[in-house]
This record gives structure tokens, C-alpha cells and sequence, in this order.
């Protein structure tokens, strides 16, 4: 619920229609998890980026869901492990938002894709540009959420 209110507010803080930025939303959306594990939840960010109000609610949705998998299995749920959430244009406008686990327990392939997974498998399903890629390396869960900027 806190993920949606934050995408919300920030929507309705604006012109109906107007662009959100990224680095804007990411903030929000991480705060309840950076005021528990500070340092461990780095976000490193990259360019400015504004994209479709669409687009906001399924991004902030797959960034809760990444974060609260990682305090309860991730990196998060051991000390010492570290997220690092940064984005990057892959062409242009572009973006790819990536979501970095390290230092965690080790990771194995789940052996079905519980409720989380096939969420971030299908949130950004209609957003222009939009997919996920979700990756279960032995090393920590990494996650590429593809969007056009505007």
C-alpha cells in the first residue's frame, strides 16, 4: 500500500499528464526499506529520466516487491549484504532500472514462480518499452525493468 500512496502522491503533486522522474519515484518507493538499512540500500541512480505517469504504479510496485523479498531471502536478510539500484539509457529514451543484490545468502532458481516473481513478470506488460528481466544468480537476485522515458 505504501508503494502505491507514494506513486500516487507523486503523480497528484503534479499537472494531471506530467512527466515523473525517476529518480523522484525510486525515492519515495525505497524510503520505508533506506530508513531501516541505510548505506546497504544503495541507490547510485543515473540520468535524468521522466517517463509516462503509466508507468509510475508498475515501477513502484516492482521496487517494492524486490525490496521486501530482500529483507526477508536477499541481500538484506544478512548482514553485510547490499543492494545497489541504478538505471541507465540503453538507447535512446530508452531506460533499463537495475536492481543489483550482493553479500546475501546464496541464491538458487526457484522451482515455481511464486506471486512476487510472475508480478514483476507482468507489471510493466503495457507499458511503452516496459518488460523485467529477473535473474536468480547464485551470487543475488538481479532485476532489469525496461521503460521509455518521454
Amino acid at each position: 500500500m505504501r508503494a502505491l500512496s507514494s506513486a500516487y502522491s507523486l503523480m497528484s503533486s503534479s499537472e494531471p499528464d506530467a512527466p515523473v522522474v525517476l529518480d523522484r519515484l525510486v525515492t519515495l518507493a525505497l524510503a520505508p526499506f533506506s530508513e531501516s538499512f541505510g548505506a546497504r540500500l544503495k541507490v547510485t541512480g543515473g540520468p535524468i529520466v521522466q517517463f509516462a505517469p503509466s508507468a509510475a504504479i508498475p515501477l513502484a510496485l516492482c521496487l517494492h516487491e524486490l525490496a521486501t523479498n530482500a529483507v526477508k531471502y536477499g541481500a538484506l536478510s544478512k548482514e553485510g549484504g547490499q543492494v545497489d539500484c541504478n538505471w541507465l539509457e540503453r538507447a535512446p529514451n530508452a531506460y533499463t532500472l537495475c536492481w543489483i543484490e550482493s553479500g546475501g545468502p546464496r541464491v538458487d532458481n526457484p522451482r515455481s514462480a511464486g506471486f512476487g516473481t510472475r508480478m514483476i513478470g507482468a507489471a510493466l506488460n503495457g507499458v511503452p518499452g516496459g518488460g523485467a528481466i529477473l535473474k536468480f544468480d547464485p551470487e543475488g537476485v538481479r532485476c532489469e525493468l525496461a521503460f521509455n522515458g518521454v
